[in-house]
């Protein structure tokens, strides 16, 4: 992923990746940020939408998550939907599949705008329940999507 005039390589985390990284601080936090930050690092964290919201039941760690990610640069991924349908926008007009701002959202505190801090970005978006039910309305549709595609799998010769 370019930003600016930066290539990063973006690291990819899980639910519970985030969570060992933000409660164990002393030895998997500190190690993903001495082997990602360190020197002439080109690498970027980067997370869904969809592993913040599992976090959010968990006040503690997700309190030390927003912590984390508001002090270091890093990216989160939209809903899969947005992310699909950019993708055959692009395949459907010949063009390169680029991540931007339809499919992901950086954030970074090296900028003094408010809307690039990751715990200021979560605050917000609590409080937006229309969008949240939506998102909470695809998550549970999860299950049957993934079933649905096993069974095309499986049927498929």
């Amino acid at each position: 992923m370019k930003i600016g005039q930066n290539t990063y390589k973006l690291i990819l985390l899980d639910t519970n990746a985030l969570r060992e990284i933000v409660t164990n601080t002393n030895l998997s936090g500190k190690g993903f940020l001495q082997t990602f930050f360190t020197g002439e690092s080109s690498y970027a964290p980067c997370f869904s939408i969809y592993n913040v919201i599992e976090l959010m039941p968990y006040e503690d760690i997700y309190e030390k998550f927003l912590e984390y990610f508001s002090i270091i640069p890093c990216l989160m991924t939209f809903p899969a939907k947005s992310i699909f349908q950019v993708e055959v926008d692009c395949y459907t007009k010949g063009i390169p599949f680029e991540i931007t701002n339809q499919v992901a959202y950086a954030f970074t505190p090296l900028s003094t705008e408010i809307g690039y801090n990751c715990k200021h970005f979560f605050d917000n978006l609590v409080n937006q329940t229309s969008l949240m039910d939506t998102i909470h309305s695809e998550i549970n549709n999860f299950p049957s999507i993934a079933k649905d595609w096993e069974f095309k799998r499986d049927n498929t010769k």
